[in-house]
């Protein structure tokens, strides 16, 4: 795989990341049940995880764009204009001042580093047609594991628990993670 092809569906994959997440984070009250200094833990290991490849600088760019696109997609679904609602979110006239400072952060990396792009090793790069297998009938943990991404989907938008909900969320986040890694690597490790 090209180094393009593989950044753009990392990128793919991260917007999805954040849509989704942004989606949880809008339903489910999580300050009424967690520490706000450890959720922010927790969701800084998730975004960091979901952003990271064979390169320090390109992981830590992504995972900057990516909470700034979870940011943005949760004041949309919010349907809000972003406010201050914490001391580590100043906001000025509606415009988040933390998500201006990581997207000129993440953007300079980028510029000024003139980074080449690595791929992770793929085995049988030439030799593995994933889209060809997975339409034609012969991936069957992936289609489980899309089975059980749906279904956890469908669990947390019907169910208010947030027990639940919760156990709902990292099957989601965990099966797409088993998913695209086995995807990616043509089911070889």
């Amino acid at each position: 795989m090209n180094p393009r092809r593989y950044l753009f569906y990392k990128v793919v994959f991260l917007v999805i990341f954040s849509i989704t997440y942004s989606f949880v984070e809008v339903r489910t009250p999580f300050y009424l049940y967690i520490n706000p200094y450890i959720y922010r833990v927790v969701y800084f290991i998730f975004f960091f995880v979901a952003s990271m490849v064979p390169d320090v600088v390109v992981t830590f760019s992504l995972f900057l764009y990516s909470m700034v696109l979870e940011d943005v997609f949760y004041w949309i679904l919010a349907d809000q204009l972003p406010f201050s609602y914490a001391w580590y979110y100043p906001v000025v006239y509606h415009i988040p001042i933390v998500d201006v400072i990581e997207v000129i952060i993440a953007t300079v990396l980028l510029e000024f580093r003139r980074i080449k792009i690595r791929v992770p090793d793929f085995h049988a790069v030439g030799q593995c047609d994933m889209w060809y297998w997975f339409t034609h009938g012969k991936t069957h943990d992936l289609y489980g594991l899309l089975l059980l991404i749906f279904l956890s989907t469908v669990v947390y938008i019907l169910d208010t628990n947030v027990v639940v909900r919760l156990i709902s969320t990292l099957e989601i986040v965990i099966s797409s993670d088993i998913f695209v890694d086995l995807w990616a690597h043509c089911f070889h490790h």
